[in-house]
């Protein structure tokens, strides 16, 4: 798999091992080696939510993928792909956070990575569509071609925004809870190995096809950004969310 940089199946769980190397608290001729572990939460979290804010924009509802290219790379066998993912999620000091993800994608259309840090393994999934729906005022009117953008699309929150409101027939959401475990290992001579364990999660999407891949195509028609603009100018008397989830686009080049 190649990795992607961005802007949650029961038990699916893979082992990550990485360098070992002395820690700063490690004893002459010890050692620590950290390992992660990353499962995958039953799929379709967080669908119904979504579809039902797609569907107010005029949207058919995603559907849930079964091809392989268009779902979240399976932890299994990975080679380490899902290191730096789980380094970014338990690093994460809040909500929203640049990370990478791995896939076979090579970066340049298939599909749209976003990704959310939460607190547990059970997703507030309100939460996570107000998140999408504030990025709405990033945009100062209808939403312009990539080449065109002036960074625009360089917003994490934005790209996210762009792609929950993806107005391809037959788009494809496949959305999970993550939960990376961290395990640190202590090894010193004549003694028992100590571990210690780090949890973090995260609501994690992909979504296809990728709605910003040409880059001198607005990501909607007139029509459609009409019908979508409408459900916010229908609440404009209530106070917008603030911007800012996390994903990361068109995002496929080396680990997610």
């Amino acid at each position: 798999m190649a990795p992607v940089k961005l802007l949650p199946l029961l038990g699916a769980t893979i082992a990550v091992l990485g360098n070992a190397t002395p820690g700063d608290g490690a004893s002459p001729g010890g050692s620590t080696t950290t390992t992660y572990s990353v499962e995958l939460g039953a799929e379709g979290a967080c669908l119904s939510d979504i579809n039902g804010l797609r569907e107010k924009g005029g949207l058919s509802k995603f559907v849930q993928p079964t091809e392989a290219g268009k779902q979240l790379p399976s932890p299994e066998n990975s080679d380490n792909k899902w290191d730096a993912f789980c380094q970014d999620v338990l690093r994460a000091g809040k909500q929203g956070l640049k990370a990478s993800l791995p896939s076979d994608d090579d970066g340049s259309s298939s599909a749209m990575y976003g990704m959310m840090v939460i607190s547990s393994s059970k997703v507030d999934c309100s939460a996570v569509v107000d998140r999408w729906k504030d990025a709405y005022k990033s945009f100062s009117g209808f939403p312009p071609a990539p080449d065109q953008a002036s960074g625009l699309y360089d917003n994490s929150d934005t790209v996210m925004f762009t792609a929950l409101f993806n107005p391809s027939s037959g788009a494809t959401a496949d959305c999970r809870v993550a939960t990376c475990t961290e395990t640190v290992t202590t090894t010193v001579p004549s003694e028992q190995p100590k571990k210690t364990e780090k949890k973090g999660y995260a609501f994690l999407c992909v979504t296809t096809p990728n709605v910003l891949a040409e880059k001198g195509t607005p990501p909607f028609t007139k029509e459609q950004w009409e019908k979508i603009a409408s459900i916010f100018k229908a609440s404009a008397p209530a106070v917008l969310p603030s911007v800012s989830f996390v994903i990361f686009a068109a995002l496929m080049g080396a680990i997610l």
